[in-house]
């Protein structure tokens, strides 16, 4: 195989590499992002979600056998999902307190934060070859995350220009403030009689 060859093929290999960690990382921001714009909260199964990915992770990295690959404080920043959960568990509920409300602001911080570092980190330990990825080309992949988190909250915030109550009716979640009456833009749903 030529230089030239070689040089492509290692081009090739960044570039996949790149596009994994971008689309991985949209997928994973989007619906947080969209929920937040829509219904002004981030949804508890995501911050869940995120507690269980940085606990398994967490797990994961203390007995893997290349440790180098995740330093000590990228661990213990994995903690913080989990000390979340702990406050929320422990703090007493009921009418908004300055403590409800630093939990709910610490909820989503940890949440749109968070989602970006795991999934970097994620990439890191389970995609082979993330090393080799140039640091110009992980701002790239960050870039695309960033900006598809931004219009997906865009498009929650605008949610009634494109969808309905009906469409969020249908795929099982509350309808937000100032949803669009109708049948739904996305698809026909028909009342089938028996």
């Amino acid at each position: 195989m030529s230089n030239d060859d070689e040089s492509v093929t290692a081009t090739d290999r960044i570039t996949r590499a790149t596009s994994v960690a971008a689309v991985a990382g949209a997928l994973v921001v989007w619906w947080p992002a969209f929920t937040l714009g829509a219904y002004g909260v981030v949804f508890f199964q995501e911050t869940l979600s995120l507690w269980v990915a940085a606990t398994a992770i967490f797990l994961v990295s203390l007995t893997a056998g290349r440790r180098d690959r995740v330093s000590w404080p990228r661990r213990l920043a994995l903690l913080i999902p989990s000390l979340w959960l702990l406050l929320a568990i422990t703090l007493p509920e009921g009418e908004a307190t300055p403590w409800s409300w630093a939990l709910f602001y610490l909820a989503v911080a940890i949440t749109l934060v968070g989602i970006p570092f795991l999934t970097a980190l994620l990439l890191r330990v389970t995609i082979v070859g993330y090393e080799q990825i140039p640091p110009r080309r992980r701002v790239v992949a960050a870039a695309v995350v960033v900006t598809v988190a931004i219009a997906a909250f865009g498009l929650g915030v605008i949610n009634n220009e494109f969808l309905t109550c009906n469409d969020f009716i249908v795929s099982g979640n509350d309808t937000p403030i100032g949803c669009s009456q109708g049948q739904g833009h996305l698809g026909r749903y028909r009342k089938f009689s028996q």
